[in-house]
Parts: structure tokens; sequence; C-alpha cells
């Protein structure tokens, strides 16, 4: 079985690009399913190169602060 090609960190900074981009106030509040598409869009990619990825976990990271601050309730 090859090894995967990416990794935690890569996983952990991807969240973290979408989670700050989809923050940003230029950028208006931002629709959930242009969220939710390109999260999983990222999923299925991460998924593919390493069966054991966590999505739920990457899809909390990456949409948490959305959440938090009351976008999206």
């Amino acid at each position: 079985m090859p090894s995967s090609t990416w990794s935690r960190k890569t996983y952990e900074l991807v969240a973290d690009i979408l989670a700050e981009t989809f923050n940003k106030p230029t950028h208006g509040k931002p629709s959930k399913v242009d969220v939710f598409t390109l999260v999983q869009a990222f999923i299925v990619e991460f998924q593919i190169d390493n069966p054991r990825f966590d999505a739920d976990r990457f899809r909390k990271a990456a949409t948490a602060k959305l959440i938090e601050d009351g976008v999206w309730l």
C-alpha cells in the first residue's frame, strides 16, 4: 500500500485556511452550500489519500468559527 502524500499538518493547514477565509468580513456571510461543497471536496481528496482520514474532525475544524460566531445557527 502506498504511503499517504498528505500529512496531518496538511489537513490542519487546509482546515485553518478554510476557516480563516470563511470568517473574513470582506466576504460577507458565506453560503452553507458553498462552504459544505468546498469542505466536502477536500474531504473526498483526503480520504482517497488516507482511508483513516477523520472527515468529521476536519469538517468541525473548518466550520467551527462560523457556528461559534453565530453566522450559522
